[in-house]
């Protein structure tokens, strides 16, 4: 038990357990990407090309695509070490235990993602493969993980800059989506091969690794420490400042972006757009793809650095708590808002749109998760994932087991617990 006493009607501010900020920066992250979804070009009426968009909605949209998503990709790694005991990860058939929920975490996952690729949006389909790569990793340390992870900020882009500027027509058509998706692969297993390994050696895949991996490092550690929140705000303030100094250097002085043709001219690497610089995997978006911009990794954990420090701080305070829980809301229902988002936009047909659809899914989404979670613990379907999860893989074996003797103690079996850090 702990000596401190607890707020009244504790439930409804603070679900025990649950990291309110993370579930704060993961609604940021989903309503960003709502954003890029509905890609705002006018105040109250879209304004369509070859007209210029509104100046303020005009710079969100050059510059605020894949870095949502990349703050949502980390958050994914992030609750990816709190699902599977957080800072003291389970061994033994535990650890097995706890690897199949994750593996079927992805398999409860599959029927959104799937539905997801056949109306053209596939990240479903990377979080289901992410999820499934994330299982090797799940017994290395903090350490180790972030040392790998910086290994591949570095050598990730590389690759991807090599196989794009040597390869030539071949990078265009490995690179490119597979012929079937949706349903319609389950029905074609003759692609299934070809599906596999688009989705676990395209470009973006290679970007996403080391945000995983450093995300499951963060979950490993105690995330509920003043000092370690303090010290994410601060390197995330320095890696940011220091991402985007870099990237200015390259781009401007060193002249690196004059060498560059603009952003959406081709393909890079393939006839229709030449090589690529090798400087300028120093340079950030939007005078860079993503894929091939180291600052652009550094610049992503940052921000998911600071944003998650600061959030766990600030969310500590009861009136924090009260003030920003329709955000912590919509974060605890992330899979809920974002496929009902696409849902939702599928009668207006396709973006752009104005300003005032996004406003009014946001202000839905907030209200809509706050008045749900005041009634339930989890969305509608994220209580279904958990059901499939639950039901498969089971807390414990049904067979009997001899009981342990005095000086051995069974390993815990970690529960599936949404976001939340293994409970001593």
């Amino acid at each position: 038990m702990t000596s401190q006493a607890s707020p009244p009607a504790p439930n409804r501010i603070r679900p025990l357990g649950r990291l309110l900020g993370l579930d704060v920066v993961r609604a940021l992250a989903i309503l960003a990407m709502i954003y890029i979804h509905v890609l705002p070009t006018g105040w109250l009426a879209p304004i369509l090309p070859p007209a210029a968009p509104e100046p303020i909605l005009g710079w969100l949209e050059q510059n605020l695509p894949s870095r949502p998503m990349s703050l949502f990709v980390i958050c994914a790694g992030v609750s990816a070490a709190l699902m599977t005991g957080g800072m003291k990860p389970p061994s033994g058939h535990a650890m097995t235990i706890t690897r199949r929920r994750l593996a079927m975490r992805s398999v409860a996952l599959l029927p959104f993602s799937l539905y997801m690729d056949g109306i053209g949006e596939p990240i479903l389909m990377w979080y289901f493969v992410w999820f499934l790569l994330l299982i090797p990793f799940l017994r290395l340390s903090a350490k180790t993980l972030l040392i790998t992870s910086g290994v591949m900020t570095v050598v990730n882009p590389i690759i991807t800059l090599v196989v794009l500027n040597y390869a030539g027509g071949f990078a265009r058509e490995f690179y490119t989506y597979p012929p079937v998706s949706g349903f319609d692969v389950l029905l074609s297993p003759m692609d299934w091969p070809a599906w596999a390994l688009f989705y676990t050696t395209h470009p973006q895949m290679l970007y996403a690794l080391p945000l995983l991996l450093t995300g499951l490092a963060i979950g490993r550690l105690d995330l509920n420490g003043h000092a370690l929140r303090v010290r994410m705000v601060k390197l995330g303030a320095i890696g940011l400042t220091a991402s985007l100094a870099v990237s200015w250097f390259v781009a401007t002085p060193l002249g690196v972006l004059q060498q560059l043709r603009p952003p959406g001219s081709g393909i890079p690497g393939t006839a229709d757009s030449g090589p690529v610089p090798w400087a300028s995997l120093l340079m950030a978006p939007p005078h860079q793809l993503y894929a091939l911009s180291i600052p652009m990794v550094v610049m992503s954990l940052s921000i998911a650095s600071f944003l998650l420090g600061a959030f766990l701080i600030i969310m500590d305070k009861q009136p924090w708590q009260r003030l920003l829980w329709p955000l912590a809301a919509t974060g605890s229902l992330a899979l809920t808002i974002y496929v009902g988002h696409f849902l939702a936009l599928m009668p207006f047909g396709e973006p752009p749109f104005s300003f005032h659809i996004f406003a009014s899914f946001l202000v839905f989404s907030l209200v809509f998760a706050t008045m749900w979670r005041n009634w339930g613990r989890r969305g509608p379907l994220e209580w279904l994932t958990h059901q499939v999860i639950m039901i498969t893989v089971p807390d414990r074996k049904k067979e009997p087991k001899e009981p342990a003797k005095p000086s051995e103690e069974p390993a815990p079996v970690v529960r599936e617990q949404s976001d939340q850090p293994a409970q001593a």
